[in-house]
């Protein structure tokens, strides 16, 4: 290994120091809590401009909450996914929620470890329409890898979780019945 080597070498290693810091360093800002949202569950969000859509892009999209994640990296997502799982059902347990439904939604919504897909729970929300019970749950996501040129060379490197997407159960059967995401 040639000078240059070591040095992006140890460049790529305290990136990846910094990367699992941050990403432990966030745990304890993980959210469990009711929500007072109001909104139409049959409206599927399947539209552009639908009214789950709407209310995720101005309740949850870029806001202050969300946006403290978008620097956690995608490198070791797998397992930073367990270690925010296990902080959201603990907080649910605390709480006095159930968390044997929720354990059963975040294990349905987590990827494949080989997936190219990188995703992090970041919030659970609990709330009502008429006379049934909903759960909203917030992911930060972003692809794996992408690739950067370094000397003519094509490396690939690790991305930072910077998009967002939500789902909205119904508690009682626990079907979604509204998902959300930004490109």
């Amino acid at each position: 290994m040639n000078n240059k080597s070591i040095m992006i070498y140890t460049l790529l290693l305290s990136l990846s120091i910094y990367a699992d810091r941050l990403a432990d360093s966030l745990i304890n800002k993980l959210e469990v809590k009711n929500d007072s949202i109001q909104f139409n569950p049959n409206d599927s969000g399947k539209g552009e401009f639908s009214e789950c859509s709407d209310l995720f892009f101005k309740k949850y999209a870029n806001m202050d909450y969300e946006r403290q994640f978008s620097d956690v990296s995608t490198e070791n997502w797998i397992e930073n996914w367990w270690k925010y799982y296990n902080k959201l059902i603990d907080l649910s347990f605390k709480k006095g929620y159930d968390t044997t439904l929720l354990h059963n939604i975040l294990i349905e919504l987590k990827p494949a470890d080989s997936s190219e897909i990188a995703e992090l729970p970041i919030a659970i929300y609990f709330t009502n329409w008429k006379k049934d019970k909903y759960i909203i749950i917030l992911i930060k996501w972003e692809y794996v890898l992408y690739k950067k040129r370094i000397e003519n060379k094509i490396i690939p490197q690790y991305a930072s979780v910077g998009h967002i997407k939500g789902y909205i159960y119904n508690y009682k059967n626990q079907k979604p019945t509204c998902f959300m995401t930004c490109n």
